[in-house]
């Protein structure tokens, strides 16, 4: 297989029609090899196709002819033998009902008997490159095409195992050829033969002779061949870590010019066997290998980037692609798969800026480990907005939940202090963490439409497709139950399986339920385990039944419920911290008072334990101190000082409102049961909270129960009076409202990933 590195000998052929041809075949031939010194392959295919299309409709022969040699060489350098071999008869075909000189025709032969040797058609090729042998001793004097033809020859019988023959022809090459690029290809080709003959020292003197040509021309299409050479070479003599090395610079090198075709894939193996002879995991995870790209590269793409952009880029890995989610493997190697990773710009940054970054980016080693940094929208520069909208966000305040995998999988490397992407990734996080709970008893009454009647009955009928169409759907709805479960969003379908733990009992419900028909003893287990989930959610208060049909009810209630107390919450919060923001504090403002975000966790925390009825009166309370303009967080720290600091108490004490009888005897009643409920809690495992009673007071450090009947002694009356009702209720129900507001805090707050 030695044959890929003497592809490009049709490119002959191009210069003995260069007199001849038009100008639209000039801009094919300019464009085409743009294109494939670019590396778009696709582009390039495209190109060949249309303009072939094109040339047959005008009926250009000679363009014909021209381009049906390219594509024989262009499909049979990527490994598309059919198709190299298809056009390959059309060009013989076509060069039998025409009058060609000898020269033109002679190539034409070369090309079609590479193809068919390629594709294994060895008896074939053997005719034609005898036919094209006779050709040149009629009257063809013309030294580097028959050079062509002893190398191309040479190839066909090294493809026989005549080794000995197809070093013969070689030499006779190398006689011929007056190219330094030709020679030193040769003596590759040589030196590949003297492998196969175990002849080590002459394959040395092979690599010696070409390497100086080589290591001057790394970028020309045959270096790849220098260095597999090499690589194979010091395989043999168990040079295993200098194999290595040379193998990895091939399959680079391969990548840049012609892609994953057989050879590449050939090579690869056999550094597979390296790599699993010394315990080399055979893929590197892509996360891993862009950030280390990134490290190894970041002093030098600091250095171009303006230093006056530096703080509004983001640098790192998210969006499209299995290793943007870690769970990449071997086989996601075979297209798109790189070292590149993403740099993305604030849309304030200039033009100018932006296009010296894109340069920056632009420098970077195109050859990395085994891979070629490959010029793909998924990776390189971007401004914010335009990066966004390729993600499908072209508004963020509504982005599906693909889109918000997208943006949230993956990894940062570098973020600017000006940077607003990982504010944005923190923000999706936060904000959906009030939709969880509705998501999931929505997802919920999903699943249960599947698992009580349905699916049975369409089995029992025998009606099979609406049988395996309601079991899908039930697959899907618990796939997305796990991910809403385990706050994550549904990235693309092929992946939500390999994201899924193996060890996840849905996951395991999922296997079972595509491997078997009769699934009716799954129903109660997959009910049970909801049921239990949502009751640790509270969403459901006690579990009397093992089905989520009997629960349809609370279910529905509990999510118009949390519609109505997010709403009433959020609206308390942001009148609370209007008014814990305009506190005069001893010494100026506290650090807390500025910490908005801190405050939100820990005030919804609280109030999402509260009913309705009592965020309802307790909001009422809040909009009657503002129309009578006093501040109740201004009484509740007041009332805290009673024990904090009594003689500042004595002070203020006449400008506290005066407690009723109801409310202190209230207020002692809810502390007592709240602080019990405190004492039950601190007997759990959990994070250290405050001291239970104001015996532990100091100045500087309040009590829970100091914290409580501050709180109280805001209350109206109402207020109090559904606070000790709700209370009441929660007991019934074994629920204890100190556990609860842990719960919420810990259910509110953010974490770095999410996966």
């Amino acid at each position: 297989m030695a044959g890929i590195f003497y592809a490009n000998l049709w490119l002959i052929f191009f210069e003995l029609f260069i007199i001849t041809i038009g100008a639209d075949t000039m801009d094919f031939f300019t464009s085409y090899d743009k294109l494939l010194k670019e590396n778009k392959i696709n582009d390039a295919r495209n190109l060949l196709e249309d303009s072939l299309e094109h040339a047959i409709k005008n009926n250009n022969t000679a363009l014909i002819i021209q381009i049906l040699n390219e594509a024989i060489g262009f499909y049979r350098d990527l490994s598309e033998f059919d198709t190299s071999v298809k056009y390959a008869n059309a060009l013989l075909n076509l060069i039998k009902k025409m009058k060609l000189d000898y020269k033109d025709e002679a190539t034409c032969l070369i090309n079609i008997a590479n193809a068919f040797r390629a594709g294994g058609l060895l008896e074939a090729s053997a005719e034609i490159f005898k036919e094209a042998k006779s050709l040149f001793d009629l009257n063809i004097n013309d030294s580097n095409l028959l050079a062509a033809l002893y190398n191309n020859l040479a190839l066909l019988y090294e493809e026989k195992n005549e080794i000995k023959e197809a070093i013969s022809l070689l030499k006779q090459a190398l006689l011929l050829v007056n190219d330094e690029i030709k020679i030193a290809s040769t003596h590759v080709n040589l030196g590949m033969c003297y492998l196969k003959l175990n002849e080590l020292a002459l394959a040395e003197c092979e690599i010696e002779i070409s390497k100086t040509v080589f290591e001057k021309n790394k970028n020309d299409f045959h270096y790849s061949g220098f260095l597999a050479l090499k690589a194979k070479y010091y395989n043999l003599i168990k040079e295993d870590r200098k194999a290595i090395n040379y193998y990895e610079e091939a399959l680079a090198n391969l990548l840049k010019t012609v892609g994953q075709n057989t050879y590449y894939h050939e090579l690869k193996d056999e550094l597979f066997k390296l790599y699993d002879k010394h315990n080399i995991a055979r893929h590197i995870k892509g996360l891993e290998l862009s950030e280390s790209f990134f490290n190894e590269n970041k002093a030098l793409l600091f250095k171009k980037i303006p230093s006056n952009a530096i703080e509004y880029i983001t640098i790192g890995l998210f969006g499209f692609g299995s290793e943007c989610y870690g769970v990449d493997d071997e086989i996601s190697e075979d297209h798109d798969f790189d070292q590149g990773f993403i740099i993305l710009v604030e849309d304030s940054v200039p033009l100018t800026d932006f296009l010296k970054i894109k340069q920056a980016y632009d420098c970077l080693p195109k050859l990395y480990k085994r891979f070629c940094l490959l010029n793909q929208t998924k990776h390189g520069v971007h401004y914010m907005k335009e990066y966004l909208n390729y993600l499908g966000v072209n508004d963020i305040k509504n982005i599906s939940d693909e889109s918000k995998a997208l943006l949230l999988n993956g990894k940062l490397f570098y973020q600017g202090f000006a940077s607003t992407f990982a504010n944005l990734r923190y923000d999706i996080r936060k904000n959906s963490n009030y939709d969880f709970l509705i998501d999931l008893s929505l997802k919920a009454l999903e699943i249960n439409k599947y698992i009580p009647y349905n699916l049975k009955r369409s089995l029992d009928r025998g009606d099979l497709y609406t049988f395996k169409s309601l079991k899908n759907n039930l697959v899907n709805h618990l796939i997305e139950f796990y991910y809403i479960y385990h706050k994550m969003y549904l990235p693309h379908d092929k992946l939500r399986l390999k994201l899924m733990d193996n060890n996840s009992i849905i996951k395991k419900w999922i296997y079972y339920i595509l491997d078997h028909d009769d699934i009716s003893k799954l129903y109660e287990e997959i009910s049970a385990k909801i049921i239990e989930t949502l009751h640790n959610f509270n969403v459901i208060k006690r579990i009397n039944t093992l089905y989520i049909e009997d629960y349809k009810e609370e279910i529905t209630s509990f999510i118009k419920e949390w519609d109505i107390k997010r709403k009433l919450t959020n609206e308390i919060v942001e009148i609370e911290y209007k008014m814990f923001k305009s506190l005069k504090n001893i010494g100026g403002e506290a650090s807390c008072q500025r910490n908005y975000p801190y405050f939100k966790l820990m005030r919804e925390a609280q109030y999402l334990t509260f009913n309705i009825n009592l965020l309802e009166s307790y909001l009422e309370d809040l909009h009657q101190a503002l129309n009578n303009n006093y501040n109740l967080l201004e009484i509740k720290y007041g009332f805290m000082e009673e024990t904090l600091d009594p003689n500042h108490f004595k002070e203020i004490s006449s400008r506290l409102p005066k407690l009723t009888k109801f409310q202190k005897e209230v207020i002692a009643s809810i502390s007592d049961v709240v602080l019990e409920m405190k004492n039950l809690f601190d007997k759990t495992p959990h994070a250290k909270m405050r001291d239970n009673d104001s015996s532990y007071d100091t100045y500087n450090n309040a009590s829970y129960e100091t914290y409580l009947k501050g709180e109280l002694a805001s209350y109206s009356e109402k207020t109090l009076y559904l606070y000790a009702r709700m209370l009441q209720e929660l007991s019934q129900n074994n629920q204890n409202i100190v556990s609860l507001t842990a719960f919420y805090t810990y259910f509110l707050r953010c974490y770095e990933s999410i996966i």
